[in-house]
Formats: C-alpha cells, sequence, structure tokens
C-alpha cells in the first residue's frame, strides 16, 4: 500500500461556503487537498435529506430556482481557482429519463468538466444508479471524477454492489470488502457506508485505503433501514422539486408508501471522539475523509456545525503529524 503525505477531505458545500459568503474565503493548509459536494439546488436527481434546500428557499420555488442554480455554477471556478474541487451528488435511486435530459442537468455536468482545479483534483459527480451514472459518463466525457456514494451499496437496483441477500441481510465483511475493492476499480472514488466508516475489522480487509473515504462525523443508528431510509428520502426530493403532472405526483405519492419506516436520525459524534477517531483512521492508513451533513443538525443555514467539524478533523491531521 502506497501511502503519501497529502490528505483528502470531502466536506459540505453550503456548511463551509455559506450562501452570503461571497469572496470564498477558505483557507487550505498545506498537505490538504479539499473537495465540496452538494447535491445541484433543485434537482429531483438530488438523493434528498437536505440536498434540495440548501438553506435558501429559492431553491423550492420554480420561477426562482434558475437564480441560486446559476449561483452555484458560478461557484464552480471560483473555488477550482483556489484549488478546491467541487463534487455534485446526483445520488437519487429514481430516475425519470426526463430528469436526465434536463437542460440544467447537462449544464452542471459540463460545467464541472469544463473547469477543473488548478491542482492534481478534479471536479467529479457522485452516483447511486446505473442510468444517472451512463449519462453522466456521457456528458462529461472523462474530463470528471465519477464516485460512488455509499447510498449505493443499499440500491436494490445495482445488484453488483448490494450489501443484502435475498433476504435483505446485510452480508459478511469479506464480502463487503470484496465489493468495496471491485468497485474501487471501476469508480475514481468509493464512500464506505457509515458503519464500515468505523469498522476496524472490515477496514483491515481492505487493501489499498487510498482509494475509500470514511465519513467521520457520524454514524448510523443499528435499528436504521437505510435502503427505505434513503429511498422515501429520494421520492421527497423529487415531490419537491419535479415538475409533475397531478397523475404522476399521485404515483410517487403512492410509490412513496413502500417505504414505510421508523425515521432514526444519524448519530452524532463529539468534538473529542471525532479527534480520535480520525487519528486512529490516518494510523490505519487512510487519507480520505468525509465530514457528513446531519439531518438532525438542520437547518444548516446559520450554523457553523460543518466548519467545526473540519477544524476539528484539521487538528487531528495536525497533531497526527507532529506525532508521526
Amino acid at each position: 500500500m502506497v501511502l503519501t503525505d497529502t490528505i483528502r477531505i470531502e466536506a459540505p458545500f453550503y456548511d463551509i461556503r455559506g450562501k452570503h459568503d461571497e469572496q470564498y474565503n477558505i483557507v487550505v493548509p498545506n498537505g490538504i487537498e479539499l473537495t465540496l459536494y452538494a447535491g445541484f439546488p433543485g434537482s429531483p436527481l438530488n438523493g434528498g435529506r437536505p440536498n434540495a434546500l440548501f438553506g435558501d428557499v429559492r431553491a423550492n420555488d420554480p420561477s426562482s430556482r434558475r437564480a441560486i442554480q446559476q449561483d452555484f455554477l458560478e461557484a464552480i471556478p471560483v473555488l477550482n481557482k483556489q484549488g478546491i474541487a467541487v463534487y455534485m451528488a446526483y445520488t437519487n435511486y429514481f430516475c425519470d429519463p426526463e430528469f436526465l435530459e434536463d437542460l440544467e442537468f447537462s449544464k452542471s455536468v459540463q460545467t464541472l468538466a469544463r473547469t477543473q482545479p488548478t491542482n492534481d483534483l478534479r471536479n467529479g459527480i457522485i452516483v447511486a444508479n446505473h442510468n444517472t451514472e451512463k449519462r453522466v459518463r456521457e456528458l462529461g466525457e472523462g474530463e470528471i471524477d465519477v464516485a460512488l456514494s455509499c447510498t449505493a451499496f443499499f440500491n436494490k437496483d445495482m445488484p453488483e454492489v448490494s450489501f443484502f441477500d435475498s433476504r435483505r441481510q446485510l452480508i459478511d465483511l469479506e464480502e463487503r470488502a470484496r465489493i468495496y475493492q471491485k468497485a474501487a476499480k471501476k469508480y475514481d472514488h468509493v464512500f464506505l457506508i457509515p458503519s464500515d466508516s468505523h469498522n476496524l475489522e472490515l477496514q483491515d480487509l481492505l487493501k489499498d485505503k487510498s482509494d475509500f473515504s470514511v465519513l467521520v462525523n457520524s454514524r448510523c443508528g443499528k435499528e436504521c433501514d437505510s435502503y427505505n431510509h434513503y429511498a422515501d428520502d429520494n421520492v421527497r426530493n423529487i415531490l419537491l422539486c419535479a415538475d409533475l403532472s397531478p397523475t404522476r405526483r399521485r404515483d410517487y405519492e403512492i410509490f412513496q408508501e413502500n417505504f414505510k419506516f421508523r425515521m432514526h436520525y444519524c448519530l452524532g459524534i463529539d468534538s473529542t471522539t471525532l479527534q480520535r477517531d480520525t487519528g486512529n483512521l490516518l494510523k490505519q492508513g487512510f487519507r480520505n475523509f468525509k465530514i457528513g451533513r446531519m439531518k438532525s443538525r438542520w437547518p444548516m443555514s446559520g450554523t457553523n456545525i460543518g466548519k467545526e467539524d473540519l477544524q476539528t478533523v484539521l487538528h487531528a491531521i495536525e497533531k497526527w503529524r507532529r506525532g508521526k
């Protein structure tokens, strides 16, 4: 396993760059590569959760949605000039063909491909659906990263990476590690599921840990029914963002009834635990760290939680480097 001193952090776009931060004053320490990720504002292809809102109510209003989408696109080259990459999370399981032909979707992918960071990073798209992935690869023409979302491992329609057997039971550690490593050969970046980001036994089975990103600031509750959780959020996002006829809207509302489950919020991690876990993951050989958005911390707008977690992770990295 080849390890480098360069460490990559993926952080929520709107936690780090708030909607009023016109100057984008983001200072990235030496030896750190920063990627900001987010769903495209108001897109039905977003996975849901805070993706559709981003702390800006304009994303929910079709008459003003284009304005916030344009704000987002204009931010990309500004951030890229600072050596900061941007990943868009188009992670909805359920993609109507017309969603993939939307001009704003095409424009967003092509903007990422056309405008690149000034360092070795690349802009990218995070996917959890074959149809989205195929369209992204067509539009990106090899100029952007295609990353596999942690949510893809729960998608029934992606059986080659599914972590569940025919009884919907989680497969064993060895098989999960095999699937992770196979995925790493196809995708530019692979995100571990939240529980595996804190599973030392599973991590020991991964050969090249530089291929994977670990979620450091939250853990899924054991009771969380992940597929139904993500699917419910996906349909909710479509109902919020898509321009649907009354008949199709009703179809989606009926479809959403398939995903009844008890909501279990992600478990937050305090700063002491976050710093300790980051240090342990560095010792394990991981060099890619994801700071997650947390629904239990909603609303994101007006808070400093993402920035605080980023500073905690940076402090842990500095401490680890001093102690090497």
